[in-house]
């Protein structure tokens, strides 16, 4: 049980990073159209 948890937990945190690195990306790319 206390694995499945921390397995959650893990995988809650490992999308974080992946949905903040795509909104990174994203706004970087707005960034890029907004100067040119």
């Amino acid at each position: 049980m206390e694995l499945k948890v921390f397995w959650t937990d893990t995988a809650r945190y490992q999308l974080e990073d992946i949905f903040d690195l795509l909104k990174y990306k994203a706004g970087v790319n707005i960034a890029k159209n907004i100067v040119t």
